[in-house]
């Protein structure tokens, strides 16, 4: 058997590895799993691209930033366990549709999102810490619903796509939605909680 399961240290000569370098694991075709450690802040360009039998990443709730078609290519990516909450999930910048793990590429079997140990399906119900649904945070992610608490003001580009949901709750909080943000997704039911929240939102 040639898979490869993967946990990066955290320190390497006494420096505490802060990123998965640009190309780092392109095309490795051998790597089946990955664990990231506490230490890693960003995720670089290409950094798992066309890595075909990756199955599961562990990311940390440290990282912040994933860079262009880090994950492009991932065909047997099953699930992404991340380590942080829900909210923090929400402000990771993602460069692009293929930098996030959850992203299909050439297959049609979704991935399963799990925040701190739970399976992320049915309605999701987004913190009222968060104010900001980074672009694409949950594309192909598989909700049913999605509810918005009045803290949220934006929407990201293609923050949704294709994920699948049916129905969508918004706050009072809510000004502006992104380009293609529900693009793909099954909704059909939006849920204002007055006229004028729904006019002032910019489209």
């Amino acid at each position: 058997d040639d898979s490869t399961s993967v946990a990066l240290r955290a320190e390497i000569d006494g420096k505490p590895v802060t990123a998965v370098s640009d190309d780092a694991f392109e095309g490795c075709a051998a790597l089946t799993s990955v664990t990231l450690p506490d230490t890693v802040e960003r995720i670089g360009e290409k950094a798992f691209y066309f890595c075909t039998r990756l199955a599961s990443i562990v990311i940390d709730a440290n990282v912040k930033s994933i860079g262009k078609l880090a994950f492009h290519g991932c065909a047997g990516m099953r699930y992404v366990a991340y380590q942080g909450d829900l909210a923090a999930w929400c402000d990771i910048e993602f460069d692009g549709m293929g930098a996030n793990p959850l992203c299909l590429s050439y297959t049609e079997t979704r991935r399963r999102l799990i925040v701190s140990g739970e399976v992320i399906e049915g309605e999701l119900a987004i913190p009222d810490t968060v104010e900001e649904i980074k672009p694409y945070a949950f594309v192909y992610c598989g909700v049913t619903g999605v509810v918005l608490p009045d803290s949220v003001a934006r929407v990201g580009e293609y923050a949704f796509w294709s994920s699948g949901i049916s129905s969508l709750t918004i706050g009072r909080g809510l000004t502006d939605i992104g380009d293609e943000a529900f693009r793909s997704s099954a909704l059909a039911r939006v849920d204002a909680p007055d006229l004028d929240t729904w006019l002032r939102i910019k489209f």
